[in-house]
This record gives structure tokens, sequence and C-alpha cells, in this order.
């Protein structure tokens, strides 16, 4: 799907993108924007909308209804050529490579920065699976109702990158954060391995250790992640552990925080335990580290 946008962005006209910006600002009034709504924003003509309407419609970057009137929205063909038009310009990403990771709410794709630099780029999808996201997505929702999936996946790019901008600053480890824009986030490359694709450990305790010390700075900086497991930690060849996937933390004053807190914690021994036979306590290390809550 973003190889087809990256390779799509060549073939667009600045009046095809305002067709594009047109139902994009279209879509938080309207599920599908009238036609007459994307002429006024795009400021294009009646034929000239309705030709890059057609344009845009056949390469598959929005979606068309016939009802009452016609309307159109954007896919996420067309939110990925947008976020790709805008992180190009502004040098942030010259070219996209292969998928490395697709889950529930994201794909995450090697991609390379001007001068041949190697670098992530993470889209979120939100929506892609099932309904029951909304529930995992509250904390950066908010009260917000009646939002596109397009748009809740913006806020958990904005929410993921802002993580990254606190964490990072503090010397955590954690990707660098880039850039962004729109439900494009974009990180430093990490070279290392997620650890469930690890099958023996040389010191299994001292990894362990290094994924609670991490989330133990973490706290100190007033960040919960929310949502810890063997998926999202990186072991690089040095043993080192970087914890990824930020987009569902809260701040240690959140009401959920220490709930959050012990499930990261439970979730974590778990694992260790089940795959490398290390039995921690977990209520003794959640005692330990809610002491360290930044507050």
């Amino acid at each position: 799907m973003v190889m087809y946008a990256a390779q799509i962005l060549k073939k667009l006209t600045p009046e095809d993108f305002r067709i594009l910006i047109a139902i994009e600002r279209g879509m938080s009034t309207y599920s599908y924007v009238p036609l007459n709504l994307i002429v006024k924003i795009s400021g294009l003509s009646f034929d000239d909308a309705a030709l890059h309407l057609s344009k845009t419609h056949s390469l598959k970057l929005i979606l068309r209804r016939i009802g009452p009137y016609t309307g159109y929205r954007l896919n996420y063909n067309g939110y990925d050529v947008l976020a790709l038009n805008v992180l190009s310009k502004r040098k942030s990403v010259e070219a996209i490579g292969g998928i490395i990771a697709q889950g529930k709410e994201s794909d995450v794709y090697e991609a390379l920065a001007p001068g041949g630099v190697r670098i992530i780029a993470k889209f979120f999808r939100l929506g892609r699976t099932s309904f029951k996201q909304v529930r995992r997505t509250r904390f950066f929702i908010g009260l917000r109702r009646h939002t596109s999936w397009l748009y809740k996946s913006r806020l958990a790019a904005l929410n993921e990158f802002k993580a990254l901008e606190i964490l990072y600053k503090h010397g955590f480890f954690t990707p660098k954060p880039i850039d962004s824009n729109r439900h494009v986030v974009i990180m430093s490359y990490i070279n290392g391995v997620p650890l469930y694709t690890v099958d023996e450990l040389e010191n299994p305790a001292e990894v362990f250790k290094s994924v609670i010390n991490n989330l133990r700075l973490a706290l100190s900086i007033g960040l919960v992640h929310g949502d810890l497991s063997e998926y999202n930690i990186m072991l690089t060849p040095e043993q080192l552990t970087y914890i990824i996937d930020w987009v569902q933390w809260v701040d240690v004053n959140h009401p959920s925080a220490h709930n959050l807190l012990k499930r990261d914690i439970k979730n974590i021994t778990q694992y260790f335990a089940r795959k490398y036979g290390l039995r921690s306590d977990v209520g003794k290390i959640y005692d330990e580290l809610r002491g360290v809550m930044k507050r």
C-alpha cells in the first residue's frame, strides 16, 4: 500500500493535491464530502474539480459514494500520498523500502533519508481490523467523537511522536524522533531484532534487568508505556534493550497509570518466566517502580 503511494506520488499534479486536501478538510464535517464543498475548498472550477476527482478516484486514492448526493472521502492510499508529499518536501524521506513489521494498528517500513541514511517510517492504520480498537485508543482520542479512522491514526502518530521526543531528550533508549506528518512517524533505525524472535539469551537476567531499568527511567520522566510486551522491545547485538511503540503511553498522573504499569510488569515477567525460566515477583517490582514515579 505504501509502496503504491510512493509510486503514485510522481503522477500527481498540484491540482490533484488540492482535491485531496479539500476532501481531507471536508471530512472534519462529512463522512463523504459533497462535490460542491470540494469545489469551494479547492478553489478549482467545477469542471476541473470533476476532472481531478475522476483521476484520483481511478488511482484508488479516494472513495466515492453515490446516494442522496455524490460524496468523496480519502482512503489510506490518499492519506499516505498526502503525508509522503510533505515528508519528501521536508527532506525527511527520500525513498521507501520494504515492510519490516505489520501489526493490527500500523505498518513499519525501512526507508532512506537524504544521503542514504537508514530510517524507519511508521504508518498508523487504526480501524483496519477491529472496532475494539476504540477502547485501546481511548487515552489519546479523549472526548473526541465521530472521528474518522484516518484522524484517529493521525492522533496516534502525534501521540507516539510526542512520547519519543520526551524520552529521547532524557537519554532514553528509544528511536530518535525525526519527523511526523498526519498518520506517519519518521524515526531513526535501530540495529536490533524484536525480543520475541530471540530463541536464546546469554544472560536473560541481565536483559530483564535492562528492561526494568528502562521502565524505571520512563517513570522518572513521567511516562507509563501502557502496552509493554516482548513484541515492542528491541534487542541489539550488544544486548541493549530499546522500548518502542509508545502510542498508548499515559502520564504517571493518569487515573489508569498504576494499573497499566502493573500490566506492563506482569506481561514482561511472564514472558521471561515462560521462555527463559526466569522467575520474578511482580508485586515487588511494582512496589519498587511506583516509588520513582515522577509527580
